[in-house]
């Protein structure tokens, strides 16, 4: 039982790092912008509309990122891999042109709620 137990406690340590009930975003962004400057890109990015459901708050950000095609794909592999839960959605990738391509997406990352308040737990 206490080894099942650990198992547990591990697995719901995690999914709260994952998915914390506290906002982060500043070092969200911040980790961010260090992705980006190590892959040598430049980005921006513009916050949009957030919403909430009864578990979750969705924090979305129109992202247009610019570099070689590699260091792009390198980027968005980077944020695919990163210790919170981040979505990507609606890509556009355009060609690259003497070396710059320019790649445009939607980034989605989460706040936990508490269910019976909505607010952060």
């Amino acid at each position: 039982m206490r080894v099942e137990t650990a198992k547990i406690e591990k697995l719901v340590g995690d999914f709260e790092e994952r998915l914390p009930s506290t906002r982060e975003i500043s070092l969200l962004l911040k980790e961010f912008e260090n992705m980006a400057a190590e892959e040598e890109i430049d980005v921006e990015l513009s916050p949009l509309a957030r919403s909430q459901d009864t578990h979750k708050e969705t924090i979305p950000y129109s992202i247009v990122a610019r570099g070689s095609f590699h260091q792009v794909a390198s980027f968005i592999n980077r944020l695919e891999r990163f210790k919170r839960y981040l979505k990507i959605s609606d890509l556009n990738i355009g060609p690259e042109d003497e070396g710059v391509t320019e790649a445009r997406f939607t980034l989605n990352t989460y706040r936990g709620l508490n269910p019976k308040t909505g607010d952060a737990s």
